[in-house]
C-alpha cells in the first residue's frame, strides 16, 4: 500500500501496483504536513491548524482484512488520538519496541504505546519540535532538533539538537543538548558515530 496525506487531515491508501484507491482515514482537520510512519500494522501521522491551535497525532490500524470495526464505508477511523495541546508541523514519528515517539509545537517529546496510545513517557524541551525523530540503536538514543518558538513564518529563536536516551520499552533516560547557530527544523542523521544536522544558517 501507498499512504498519501491529503487536505483536511486525511490520509488515503492506494494499491501500490494498480494505484487504485482502497480507503481514506476520517478527517482530523487542519493541514497534513507530517510524514507518515508505518510499523507493525499501524500508520502514524499528524496535523497542524495554526501556531496557536491544537493539532492531532493519530494512529490508524491497517489489518490484512478490511471488514473490521475501525472502518465504515471505506472511511477508516483512528485507533487512538493524541491529547497534546500543540499542533504538528513537519513532525515525524519513530518506533522503538512497543513505543511510538513524536514531538510537536508544544515542545514535548511523547512516548506512547504504539497500539493503545497509552502515555509511556514525556520530555519537555522548552522549544518547538518540527523535526522527525531519529533513533540510533547503537547508542540507544533519540536525536531531534527544536527551536525557540513557532510563528506563521516558521521557527524563531535559537535552535538546539537533543540526544535523549531511550529504553527498549520507550522510557527516557539522560539527555544531552547542544546549541545550534540558528533555529532548525531538519531531522538529524546519525552515521558512524556522528550526528549531522542543518540549520537556517
Amino acid at each position: 500500500m501507498i499512504f498519501v496525506p491529503e487536505d483536511d487531515g486525511t490520509i488515503e491508501a492506494f494499491n501500490a501496483d494498480t494505484l487504485d484507491s482502497l480507503w481514506r482515514t476520517e478527517s482530523f482537520g487542519g493541514q497534513s504536513n507530517c510524514q507518515v510512519t508505518y510499523a507493525d500494522g499501524f500508520i502514524y501521522s499528524g496535523t497542524w491548524s495554526g501556531s496557536t491551535d491544537k493539532g492531532t497525532v493519530f494512529s490508524v490500524w491497517i489489518p490484512r482484512v478490511t471488514a473490521e470495526i475501525y472502518q465504515t464505508n471505506g472511511i477508516r477511523r483512528a485507533k487512538w488520538v493524541s491529547d497534546d495541546d500543540g499542533g504538528y508541523y513537519w513532525s515525524g514519528a519513530t518506533v522503538v519496541g512497543d513505543a511510538v515517539i513524536f514531538g510537536g509545537d508544544s515542545g514535548v517529546l511523547q512516548s506512547r504505546n504504539k497500539s493503545t496510545g497509552a502515555l509511556i513517557d514525556r520530555y519537555a524541551t522548552g522549544g518547538v519540535i518540527r523535526s522527525s525523530i531519529a533513533y540510533d540503536a547503537g547508542t540507544s538514543a533519540l536525536y531531534f532538533t527544536a527551536g525557540g518558538g513557532a510563528t506563521a513564518n516558521g521557527i524563531t529563536g535559537g535552535g538546539k539538537c537533543f540526544k535523549l536516551g531511550v529504553t527498549s520499552d520507550g522510557h527516557y533516560t539522560g539527555a544531552k543538548i547542544v546549541d545550534l547557530p540558528a533555529a532548525s527544523t531538519t531531522s538529524p542523521v546519525v552515521y558512524n558515530g556522528r550526528v549531522y544536522v542543518t540549520t537556517r544558517r
